[in-house]
């Protein structure tokens, strides 16, 4: 879902939560 670094800052979020 977050496939900006605008709107998800962390990577590893990301990577955490897919949704």
């Amino acid at each position: 879902m977050y496939k900006n670094p605008q709107i998800n800052p962390i990577p590893q979020l990301k990577h955490s939560t897919p949704s």
